[in-house]
């Protein structure tokens, strides 16, 4: 089979742009824009910010799947063969060069937008990084399941931090603007469960696409707690139906 098609199979099965590329777009657009509102610009954000935190938003997520990939090497092997590693589709080195790579064109893409974004990207990575060896207490953090989600959640505030800072850095803020912490408050529910409902962002952007709408600091604040209150109905829902067993 040539490397093309691997790799295709590979994407598809555990890293499926289709239906991941329109959720990280909604996740990474919703923060530039939401940032670029709390600081009174009621205008679309440039396209140079966009793209950046969507492409760097969307590398993060594939870092993550490549580092799961490593973090349950053994698991899989034992008792999931059928997936790509432990069939032998990809390797683990091929995957690290992925990764390598990926990281790469994050550098490239932080130098080329504002070199002040690079130690929020270095931030992420340092936890992703420490996420791969479970904070160097695996045993610890697998009998404590509470401590191990929440380890592991922090990831999403992270990530959605160098997305807003790619607006409030580039325009030249020293901090973020009031009210951003309720937006990366949201995103530390996304992982692990709400990571189908990352659409609810989304709605974030109404105001943009349609510039005839203003919107208040205040409203805005709302509307994010009514997501939170949603994301946090649905993670209650599934977990009383036993959906997240495989987690706790």
């Amino acid at each position: 089979m040539n490397g093309w098609r691997r790799w295709t199979i590979y994407q598809h099965e555990r890293f499926p742009l289709a239906s991941t590329a329109p959720l990280v777009g909604a996740f990474s657009g919703s923060a530039v824009c939401l940032s670029a509102m709390l600081r009174g610009r009621v205008a679309m954000p440039p396209w140079s910010s966009l793209i950046v935190a969507f492409t760097t938003a969307l590398l993060f997520f594939l870092q993550l799947r490549i580092a799961d990939e490593f973090k349950d090497a053994d698991d899989d092997a034992r008792y999931r063969p059928y997936r790509p590693v432990p069939r032998g589709l990809v390797t683990l080195g091929e995957l690290r060069w992925v990764g390598v790579g990926s990281a790469v064109i994050q550098l490239a893409l932080a130098l080329w937008l504002d070199v002040t974004l690079v130690p929020f990207l270095i931030a992420a990575w340092a936890w992703l990084a420490l996420m791969s060896v479970e904070f160097f207490v695996p045993t610890w953090l697998r009998a404590r399941p509470i401590a191990y989600m929440l380890s592991h959640m922090a990831i999403m505030p992270l990530i959605d931090l160098y997305a807003t800072a790619c607006d409030w850095r580039v325009a030249g803020l020293s901090s973020p603007p009031d009210g951003l912490v309720w937006f990366l408050i949201v995103s530390f529910f996304v992982y692990p469960f709400g990571m189908a409902r990352i659409g609810y962002y989304s709605t974030l952007m109404i105001p943009f696409l349609l510039p005839s709408i203003r919107v208040k600091n205040k409203l805005v604040l709302w509307l994010i707690t009514g997501i939170v209150l949603v994301i946090g109905y649905d993670v209650f829902k599934k977990y009383s139906s036993g959906l997240y067993s495989y987690f706790l």
